[in-house]
């Protein structure tokens, strides 16, 4: 069977960025269609419980929301090492570190950030980690004073705690971040973003920027989201000195991000992981007019069409970086974002887990693990 990729135009990223990922596979689509209803056209929620395995490996046993035990499928072409595979969701972050150093599992994400330094000194546990290309950002609306204000802007680029947030939040696994675009990806350039803390020059910009008295903000947090939680309350402490009240809000990551996508949210701070290590890729999903994540409805034509056209050149091409170099250029001066840090990837498992390959979006290859 040959399967076809046809694009609306030529992309350098093309391939990997449609075929190559985890949130890609070959679906049986006219099976899945069998199951579609008037409500529901597409068969979406019979997949919710069900699925058509073209993978390494099919379904065994499935609890939602539980667990997934995995067993390998005999007609895939790519053989597999392991005999099953039990996924087990262990909702908090403490009970996964528990279990995984006690040895009931023998490989754990999302492990708190603030357990890696302990995690690294336990035997039987090895921890494995690489810079990666998810961003972390304060975010602001174009769409109303203050935020639009060049001026608050720059007051908000002056204030932001970046030590504080490396040292505290991600215990130093992390990189300073300059550019509105992430590191670790190809085109990025961090030479034009001159911000460092510095509360008053933060005032001066403050004074110019017209903030009515006792300014209050509304911030959306992801609730139990460490990483959100702790930058903001960081941010907070940081900007109740200029005299500018946050107010945080918790809530779901998925409401948040409805919030933003409707683009009802005026500043927070937020999360991007680009799975094509690409500036080209970030600006087609960030930065243009039509962009599904231009949370914050930025728009500088000049940027925008030097970032339209970036898409489509050849990666590493002079042209090209020249390109990209000067949009990041243009909408750094912009303050489109403020760019926080890019964050470590930090994978644990016991020391007999063997073949793990890092990939951008992080996500395990089932099919090169063994146990040593």
């Amino acid at each position: 069977m040959t399967v076809r990729l046809h694009l609306d135009r030529p992309v350098a990223w093309g391939l990997i960025g449609n075929a190559l990922l985890s949130s890609s596979s070959i679906v049986h689509a006219q099976e899945i269609m069998k199951h579609a209803t008037a409500d529901d056209s597409y068969g979406t929620r019979w997949l919710e419980t069900k699925t058509i395995e073209s993978g390494p490996f099919v379904i065994e046993h499935w609890q939602k929301g539980a667990m997934m035990s995995l067993v390998p499928n005999p007609h895939a072409f790519q053989p597999t090492k392991l005999e099953r595979i039990i996924l087990q969701i262990i909702p908090d972050a403490s009970t996964r570190r528990i279990v995984l150093e006690r040895g009931d599992i023998d490989f754990a994400v999302q492990i708190a950030t603030k357990d890696i330094p302990d995690l690294r000194k336990v035997s039987g546990v090895k921890v494995l980690s690489y810079p990666s290309a998810r961003g972390w950002w304060l975010g602001m609306t174009w769409n109303k004073a203050p935020f639009n204000n060049i001026h608050f802007r720059r007051a908000m680029a002056w204030a932001m705690p970046y030590e504080t947030l490396l040292q505290v939040v991600t215990q130093g696994l992390a990189e300073r971040s300059r550019s509105c675009v992430p590191n670790n990806v190809s085109g990025y350039v961090g030479d034009f973003w001159p911000y460092e803390t510095n509360l008053e020059k933060a005032r001066e910009e403050l004074a110019q920027a017209q903030v009515p008295e006792g300014f209050t903000v509304t911030v959306p947090v992801y609730a139990g989201d460490l990483f959100d939680e702790e930058a903001t309350v960081l941010i907070k402490e940081s900007l109740a000195k200029l005299g500018i009240t946050l107010a945080i809000q918790k809530m779901p990551i998925s409401q948040k991000r409805t919030l933003m996508t409707k683009k009802q949210v005026d500043m927070t701070v937020y999360d991007w992981r680009p799975w094509v290590p690409d500036t080209g890729y970030f600006i087609y999903w960030n930065w243009l007019p039509d962009s599904f994540t231009n949370y914050w409805n930025y728009v500088n034509p000049e940027a925008q069409a030097l970032g339209n056209e970036a898409i489509t050149m050849a990666i590493g091409s002079p042209e090209r970086n020249a390109k990209l170099r000067r949009f990041q250029e243009i909408v750094n001066g912009d303050i489109g974002l403020v760019p926080l840090f890019t964050q470590f990837d930090n994978l644990v498992m016991r020391e007999h887990v063997q073949g793990y390959i890092y990939y951008p979006d992080a996500i395990p290859v089932l099919t090169k693990l063994s146990l040593g």
